[in-house]
């Protein structure tokens, strides 16, 4: 087998388990992302801004992610009486898989071998994945729209259209 070419070329379908293998390493990925990408935003903001923040607070602002997520976990959770129940459970749910379905058309390397079997280093191996970027931002464009209108309230639903026309522009 040609490791040089896509898999998707050749007509190579990978195993069941490798797909699964792959699912979870993307997951666990995408999910480690966020804090450090928050941490760094934090720490050029407060040296931008000369003040105290992340990046002179504690041990090197590493506890910060942390207590961002200790937060997170801690509150209440929150629905307005008029909302919809489960359409406005399901906006944030469609925001996050179209953030994990771009991340995972992002090529991290050559196809390899692992355990015997050619696998690409790469999530989704399609030949056309500038479309599916596009596909994912109308998802994302949509969640945003859903969560405004399924909040039940007019003007959750127009900072919702707000917020869909500045992804547009």
């Amino acid at each position: 087998m040609n490791l040089n070419a896509p898999l998707a070329l050749v007509g190579y379908i990978e195993p069941w388990w490798m797909v699964i293998i792959k699912s979870v390493v993307f997951a666990f990925i995408g999910l480690q992302l966020v804090p450090v990408v928050l941490l760094m935003e934090r720490k050029i903001l407060g040296r931008f801004q000369n003040r105290y923040g992340p990046n002179r607070v504690g041990l090197y602002g590493l506890m910060t992610p942390i207590a961002d997520i200790i937060k997170l976990l801690s509150k209440e959770p929150f629905r307005p009486r008029t909302a919809i129940g489960w359409l406005f459970e399901l906006a944030p749910v469609l925001s996050i898989m179209a953030a994990f379905g771009a991340l995972a058309l992002v090529p991290y390397g050559p196809v390899v071998d692992i355990f015997g079997t050619a696998t690409g280093l790469y999530g989704i191996d399609v030949s056309i994945g500038p479309l599916y970027v596009f596909a994912f931002g109308a998802i994302s464009f949509y969640s945003v729209m859903l969560g405004g209108w399924a909040s039940g309230s007019k003007y959750s639903f127009l900072g919702s259209m707000r917020a869909a026309a500045q992804l547009i522009s």
